[in-house]
């Protein structure tokens, strides 16, 4: 049976920005993982993350309509009458 591989230095920041730099794949059965403790905050101002963290904001926008509308839903206070521009203003005002 394999032992658990130990963690070091850094923190659980570090080990997620190893993580997604990897390609979200963790290193295969290493035995021991050190890490710096800046990992996180180069991951994240990296121009690349910055660039695809800016092209997922509308996808971020999409998911607030999506969860609003089915709150909505689920409180039972859908109104079939909207007319599709006020639909459309609402949309247009969270982008």
């Amino acid at each position: 049976m394999r032992q658990p591989t130990n963690f070091d230095g850094g923190g659980e920041e570090d080990l997620l920005a190893l993580y997604l730099a990897g390609g979200r794949k963790s290193p295969e059965e290493p035995d021991l993982i050190v890490l710096d403790d800046d990992l996180w905050e180069s991951f994240k101002n990296d121009p690349d993350v910055q660039e695809k963290k800016r092209l997922d904001k509308i996808s971020y926008v999409w998911d607030e309509i999506i969860e609003e509308l089915y709150q909505t839903y689920l409180d039972s206070k859908l109104i079939a009458d909207v007319p599709m521009q006020a639909t459309n203003l609402l949309i247009l005002k969270k982008l």
